[in-house]
C-alpha cells in the first residue's frame, strides 16, 4: 500500500490536494499519508488511551494519528520505549508502564483500525474523483468554474509533478544529506521520511516511478506528447533520460540512509544531484516550452 502511495504523491491534483495549495484541494491526502507531519509520541498516547477500538470515532482524530504513517510506527516499532518526554503524562502518571506487557495486542489492535481508516480514505479519495473531479478536468475551457481554461487544468497537473522538487529533492534527500539548511549537522538520518521501516530509498524509487507515470501519462498521452508536439521532443528525452537515470541509481542502492551516511557523510548527494537534473529541468525549459506556470512552493 505504501509502495503505491508514494507512486500516488505525484498525483496531488483536485481533491488530492491541499486545500490552501490546490484548485479543487479538499486534503484527502493527509488523512492517508500526513509526513511529513508525524508525531510518535501522539501515536504512543493513543495506545494509552485506546480510542482506537472505534474506527468510527477514531475517525475524527487528526491525522497524525492515522493513516499509512502511523500504521507503519504500529507495525515497525518493536521497543517498549514510548516516544513522548519523560514528562509527559503517560509517564509520570505510570500510564505506560501498566499496558507495556499488552503492548503487541494494542499495537495490533490500532493498526487494524488505521488500516480500515486508510481504506475508507482511500475509497472517499477515489470516490472524490469519479463522481466530480474527472468531470471538472473534461470541461476545462468548456463551462468549468475551478478550470476556465484547458491550460489552467494542464497547469493544475503539472504542478503536482513539483513534489519531486520541495518534498523529494529537498526534504526527503537534502535533509537527511545536510544539504538542506534545517540539518546543522554534517548530515541528518535522523530526519529522514521512513524511520521505523526504514523504506526511505524505496520511497523515493517510487516517487520517481510516480513522475514518470504522470510525464508520460502511462499508455495515453502525456507531456512528452505535448512537448514533441511543441517542436521539443529533444526536450522530453531528456527529462525521461534523467528520470531513468535516477530511477537506475535508486534502485541500484541495495542499503538504507543511515547505513549510507554511516559509510560516507556525502553518500545521498548522487541523489540530490539525480533529482535536481530533473527538477532544473522542470523549472526552466518545461514551464517555457508549455507555458505553464511555476508553482509557488518551486
Amino acid at each position: 500500500a505504501m509502495d503505491q502511495w508514494q507512486q500516488a504523491e505525484l498525483m496531488l491534483v483536485g481533491p488530492a490536494g491541499a486545500m490552501d495549495l490546490v484548485a479543487g484541494g479538499e486534503d484527502l491526502r493527509d488523512a492517508i499519508y500526513s509526513w511529513p507531519i508525524v508525531n510518535r509520541c501522539r501515536v504512543d498516547q493513543e495506545l494509552v488511551g485506546g480510542a482506537y477500538t472505534d474506527a468510527d470515532v477514531f475517525a475524527t482524530e487528526n491525522v497524525n494519528v492515522r493513516g499509512l504513517d502511523t500504521l507503519e510506527a504500529l507495525l515497525f516499532i518493536e521497543s517498549e520505549e514510548n516516544g513522548c518526554a519523560p514528562n509527559s503524562s503517560i509517564n509520570t502518571s505510570g500510564a505506560w508502564a501498566e499496558i507495556v506487557s499488552e503492548l503487541d495486542q494494542r499495537r495490533a489492535a490500532y493498526a487494524a483500525t488505521a488500516a480500515t481508516l486508510v481504506r475508507r480514505d482511500a475509497d472517499a479519495l477515489v470516490a472524490a474523483w469519479e463522481t466530480d473531479f474527472m468531470g471538472v478536468i473534461r470541461s476545462a475551457g468548456t463551462g468549468s468554474e475551478l478550470y476556465p481554461s484547458a491550460q489552467e487544468a494542464l497547469n493544475g497537473i503539472s504542478d503536482a509533478l513539483f513534489y519531486l522538487d520541495k518534498e523529494a529533492k529537498d526534504m526527503k534527500v537534502g535533509v537527511p544529506a545536510g544539504i538542506s539548511m534545517d540539518c546543522l549537522a554534517e548530515s541528518c538520518p535522523e530526519d529522514r521520511e521512513s524511520l521505523y521501516a526504514n523504506d526511505s530509498l524505496p520511497h523515493l524509487a517510487n516517487n520517481v516511478r510516480g513522475f514518470r507515470f504522470v510525464f508520460t501519462g502511462a499508455d495515453g498521452i502525456g507531456f512528452d506528447d505535448l512537448l514533441t508536439e511543441a517542436g521539443a521532443e529533444d526536450l522530453s528525452t531528456q527529462i525521461l533520460e534523467a528520470v531513468d537515470a535516477a530511477l537506475a541509481l535508486l534502485e541500484g542502492l541495495e542499503t538504507d540512509i543511515p547505513t549510507l551516511l554511516a559509510e560516507d557523510s556525502a553518500g545521498l548527494d548522487p541523489v540530490h544531484e539525480a533529482l535536481k537534473t530533473i527538477t532544473d529541468l522542470l523549472k526552466t525549459q518545461f514551464v517555457t516550452v508549455l507555458d505553464l506556470e511555476l508553482p509557488m512552493r518551486a
